[in-house]
């Protein structure tokens, strides 16, 4: 039972029990029955007061018009300028709202945030994920044309040869020269090692030993071309024998450049050391690597390689692991369908990103000086937001309550005070009750006892 119904009903009850207090004095007058009838009449007399100035604030009470009843209605152009008012200058005053403002930390806030949101390790997932949702939306294909452009001219504006000589610098230095040394000798094995290359190098005798034929005058090329077929019926020239030599030795002097002491090695490492110091002096070398960049950028387009990788990197999901190689199945002995593994690079990326947002994310809330700046600057930002749009917050509440309809206003003022205005209801009949007790006792206890006493 709501409020509203308990008023109604109390204000019944004081009725009826008027009505019977009234027959009761009437058929028995004695002091009890006129002592209900004074508290059932006043309780009654001040349960409709209440009752009608409670209706009259929101409509009119039985129906009948009147200037000092609905008085919310009528009155809801002013409604609406108070509540404004109200809450622009008592409610929020931009002091007082400066004041609060200050007394708060954003930046614990918003660290706790993140950290009840995102526990350990799932920051750097989240980043990933939302770094991919967001490469979901764009046109590759147009975005990897504009790359391709700003990365050639920015390339074209740069000289990149400090930077080339710091990176040899800090690949001597901290990079393990040995291991980039060996992935290159494994690939120069592996193209060596092929049938190919010793038919390459046959190839390459043979063109050399015809050209050293070709060389001369007619009779010095008679000679040479005599000499020739004599070595070769006599097999002291034999270009297969000559190129299966080069390929074993080639094989061999691989297998000798995989030493770490080897002498071409670390002549190697020495000529790069100075070359990495030419690199910051040298202007003529300078000179050769910006024509040799700008030649190189006008030869090649970025925009496939940045497109695939794009694409790539949106696919792969936050989770991806590396995908086991297909398994056979026992019973029919038929490969399993497997999808396609994310490549070790794409997967490093992800790895070193999500690390990286983990570590930053460490660093940062470690950092206080870092977020004292961020604080004083969000802080500053929004003290000037509220000088210049604190008209907003009025702005906000007047829109809001003048979409209101007059229906749905009054329903909104009865459900935050209906309550309330119940409750004065039914004090109105219980108060109205005990004042009426009060003048019985007033009346027939002291003012009619002291009018005897006096003779009058």
């Amino acid at each position: 039972m709501s409020r509203k119904q308990k008023a109604d009903l109390t204000l019944l009850a004081v009725a009826i029990c008027f009505i019977g207090s009234s027959a009761a004095l009437y058929f028995h007058p004695a002091w009890w029955t006129r002592l209900l009838f004074y508290m059932t009449e006043a309780g009654l007399v001040g349960g409709l007061a209440d009752w009608y100035a409670v209706t009259a604030l929101f409509r009119h009470p039985l129906g009948i018009a009147s200037k000092h009843t609905a008085i919310i209605p009528r009155n809801r152009i002013k409604l609406i300028d108070g509540v404004v008012t109200m809450v622009e200058t008592q409610l929020l005053p931009p002091d007082r709202l400066k004041e609060k403002l200050s007394d708060i930390t954003i930046m614990d806030t918003v660290i706790e945030w993140i950290d009840d949101r995102f526990p350990r390790g799932a920051l750097g997932a989240a980043g990933w994920k939302w770094a991919t949702s967001l490469l979901a939306k764009f046109d590759f294909s147009r975005i990897a044309a504009g790359w391709d452009s700003q990365l050639k001219q920015l390339l074209r504006r740069t000289d990149i040869t400090p930077y080339a000589g710091k990176a040899l610098n800090a690949l001597l230095e901290h990079g393990n020269i040995h291991v980039w040394l060996d992935r290159i000798i494994e690939e120069i094995e592996k193209r060596t090692s092929s049938p190919e290359a010793k038919a390459f190098i046959l190839q390459l005798l043979q063109k050399e030993h015809e050209k050293q034929l070709n060389v001369g005058n007619a009779f010095t090329r008679f000679l040479k071309k005599a000499a020739s077929i004599f070595a070769e019926e006599s097999d002291a020239l034999n270009l297969e024998d000559a190129a299966e030599a080069l390929y074993r030795d080639l094989g061999q002097f691989i297998q000798d450049l995989k030493r770490h002491d080897h002498k071409l090695r670390l002549l190697l490492i020495d000529t790069l050391r100075r070359l990495a110091a030419d690199l910051n002096q040298n202007r003529e070398l300078a000179a050769t690597i910006e024509e040799w960049k700008l030649e190189v950028l006008e030869r090649i387009t970025l925009a496939p390689s940045i497109e695939a990788l794009l694409a790539a990197l949106k696919n792969l999901p936050a989770d991806a692991e590396e995908q086991p190689a297909p398994e056979l199945q026992e019973d029919t002995g038929q490969q399993q369908p497997a999808t396609a593994a994310p490549s070790s690079g794409l997967l490093g990326l992800r790895s070193g990103l999500s690390n990286l947002i983990e570590n930053y994310w460490a660093q940062f809330k470690q950092d206080e000086a870092k977020k004292l700046w961020i604080e004083g600057y969000i802080k500053s930002f929004l003290t000037t937001v509220i000088d210049k749009e604190h008209r907003l917050i009025g702005q906000i509440v007047r829109d809001t309550l003048n979409a209101f309809t007059e229906k749905r206003l009054i329903a909104f003022i009865e459900d935050k005070v209906g309550e309330d205005l119940s409750r004065i209801r039914i004090n109105g009949s219980l108060v109205g009750a005990g004042i009426g007790a009060l003048l019985y006792t007033f009346l027939h206890g002291i003012y009619d006892p002291l009018l005897r006493l006096l003779g009058l």
